[in-house]
């Protein structure tokens, strides 16, 4: 029983010492939080570069693009409905990631 307990609080430990290593971190490249592992399983592309390339999107300007527009393409070619969702799912998924879950 005690192995058990013993476990939990190693991965409990091990949680706090990633959360305190993210909590340094002041941004997250956008091809890191878009991980091919993700676009594949959430889009119709193996990776962000290519669901940019696809969408005629440009990365540096991608701010500028017209919601409407993101939000079409977003809606045809994943699981969301909405540039907003699927940066939301991302970046939840990106940090269930780094903190082991």
């Amino acid at each position: 029983m005690t192995d058990g307990f013993d476990d939990i609080i190693k991965q409990l430990n091990d949680m706090q010492q990633k959360a305190h290593n993210l909590s340094k971190r002041t941004e997250v490249p956008i091809l890191e939080i878009y991980n091919d592992k993700f676009m594949s399983e959430n889009t119709d592309f193996s990776s962000f570069e290519e669901f940019l390339e696809k969408g005629n999107f440009d990365i540096e300007n991608i701010e500028e693009i017209k919601d409407e527009v993101i939000d079409a393409f977003v809606a045809q070619h994943s699981k969301f409905n909405s540039w907003d969702e699927f940066l939301d799912r991302a970046q939840e998924t990106w940090l269930a990631d780094q903190l082991g879950f």
